[in-house]
């Protein structure tokens, strides 16, 4: 009889929806050869780059590139924004509030992944679908974007920063 070996499989779907780029990340965790117990849990992410907001105020950048909190005692060592204090940052309207954020860097350049997760206290036994997900990202986006009115988002066709109110 074969071994019972817990294994974990993630798919990545990424999009743009009003040129905000976001990755939704889909993690089916199952033992091998019984699929009756298998779980998929769900996690959304925008992702921000210095770019978008180059015409907004410094207020607007400070709420929205913060500052790391150095905790020795973090026995993780997980890197910690307090994001908890940006009211653009918790004002978009993520699925149960956001539940993480970092600064990353790709090809030298930084930008902000923040989003959330879909295994919040009395969500157990409830299913999303990647339809689910996506209309809720959707919905976090154009939140964004109403509250940063100021903002640029990436036209799909030029690749090139513009006002949101051109798209």
């Amino acid at each position: 009889m074969p071994t019972k070996e817990y294994v974990r499989k993630f798919t990545n779907y990424t999009g743009i929806h009003n040129g905000v780029s976001f990755l939704i990340v889909s993690s089916d965790s199952y033992f091998l050869y019984d699929e009756k117990y298998k779980t998929v849990k769900w996690t959304s992410y925008i992702l921000l780059s210095k770019e978008m907001f180059e015409d907004c105020s410094q207020d607007v950048k400070d709420e929205i590139f913060l500052e790391l909190i150095e905790d020795k005692n973090d026995p993780f060592g997980y890197p910690r924004y307090p994001y908890s204090r940006s009211d653009i940052l918790t004002s978009i309207k993520f699925h149960g509030g956001i539940s993480y954020y970092d600064i990353k860097t790709q090809y030298g350049d930084k930008y902000v992944k923040i989003g959330c997760d879909y295994t919040h206290d009395g969500e157990e036994g409830i299913k999303y679908s990647l339809e689910d997900v996506v209309w809720d990202i959707k919905k976090a986006i154009d939140s964004l974007i109403a509250l940063v009115p100021d903002i640029k988002v990436k036209d799909e066709f030029t690749g090139q920063y513009v006002p949101v109110t051109k798209i």
